[in-house]
């Protein structure tokens, strides 16, 4: 074996090493720090409350919102009820099997995201499946990684309004804090298809109240505003960020700081993954309320900005639990749409000045993202 091979062997075994090793460590770290938050019961939390009881009361003809009462008792869940209705068949199963059920679907729609995004390196897999957004995700259940999927579909087929809308549709009724979704198919010209994203939007919702007979349906505003009230100071946000720095109307700075995201995907629309990836890190930005596994929806730009190894696939690591989480989510979110728009922030603040457009090469080496 010649020097060459020999140092390139060397090399390929080292990266193995730190990215096995570094998931490992990821791995039982997240799941030690759940643990003593939640004890035992922290494996497959979030399903139990927000997946399977909700279901199984869809199922019964009652109320799955009845736990949240009025005095804020945050016993159930509080999603939309089309959020039950779309992962009512992990509810007809037994408990136990349904939840397995469930973890590999959410494990799969993190692969098949990857994969949708043209990623083909299994070190880029390895690292995005351990990474605490994701192990979270897959720890508590929680259905943020299902929209994982759903916003990588939606960035396949971005082309296609009908499809594109109704998938941003459903992500949004779902899940209303990533509607900056809909204002990036509007400032990429695919204001068809934005249109189809807010009228599937509500047909989505009124589908999933209906299948609950609209009981709650009057009060599901105000519920949602307390529940924002009781956690913004909690989690991982802007509005968590600017609690312990202080700062006063948190949820009003955190709305701020959004909108100059989307003023950044605005100013970049001439650039396709450029608008999408500050769309998608201006929903984090500006919800009230954000957990670690929130940022898991940052591996779609990543995966479609960086599709081959490289050190940047180290960056959602940096959100270990309990260790500077808060800023290290904000930090990642602009970070991970600055790297999909080519571009480093002092550049980014050029282009907003109004110096020449930023023209971004796709990972192929050709033109722009096509709008």
């Amino acid at each position: 074996m010649g020097k060459a091979a020999a140092q390139s062997w060397v090399g390929r075994c080292a990266t193995i090493a730190v990215v096995v090793g570094l998931a490992l460590v990821t791995i039982i770290w997240t799941a030690q720090t759940a643990v003593r938050a939640h004890g035992q019961s922290a494996i497959g939390m979030d399903f139990e409350i927000s997946v399977w009881d909700p279901g199984r009361d869809t199922i019964n003809g009652v109320d799955p919102l009845r736990h949240y009462n009025a005095e804020g008792h945050d016993g159930g869940a509080v999603y939309p009820p089309i959020s039950s209705v779309v992962t009512l068949p992990f509810s007809l199963p037994p408990y136990e099997l349904g939840l397995g059920i469930w973890l590999a679907a959410l494990v799969g729609a993190v692969l098949g995201s990857l994969w949708i995004c043209g990623v083909r390196d299994w070190r880029c897999y390895v690292a995005a499946c351990a990474c605490p957004p994701v192990t979270s995700g897959v720890l508590y259940g929680n259905i943020s990684l299902l929209l994982v999927l759903g916003i990588a579909l939606a960035w396949r087929f971005r082309s296609r309004a009908w499809l594109v809308g109704s998938l941003v549709g459903l992500i949004v009724a779902m899940k209303i804090f990533l509607w900056p979704l809909a204002v990036w198919l509007a400032i990429t010209r695919r204001r068809f298809a934005a249109a189809i994203s807010i009228a599937c939007g509500g047909l989505f919702t009124l589908v999933g109240w209906a299948s609950i007979g609209f009981v709650g349906f009057a009060d599901y505003p105000a519920m949602i505003e307390r529940r924002a009230a009781d956690t913004d100071h909690d989690g991982v946000s802007v509005a968590a960020l600017a609690a312990q720095l202080g700062i006063a109307r948190i949820q009003t700075v955190a709305l701020a700081v959004g909108l100059v995201a989307l003023l950044v995907a605005y100013r970049l629309r001439r650039n396709d993954l450029s608008a999408f990836a500050w769309a998608v890190s201006a929903a984090l930005l500006a919800s009230p309320v954000v957990w670690t596994h929130y940022y898991a929806l940052l591996v779609v730009p990543l995966a479609i900005a960086v599709p081959v190894w490289t050190p940047m696939w180290f960056a959602p690591f940096a959100m270990f639990p309990q260790v500077l989480d808060t800023l290290a989510g904000v930090g990642l979110s602009v970070l991970v749409a600055a790297r999909a728009s080519g571009a480093t922030l002092g550049r980014i603040r050029r282009k907003l000045a109004g110096h020449r457009p930023l023209v971004v090469a796709q990972s192929d080496g050709s033109a722009e993202h096509p709008v």
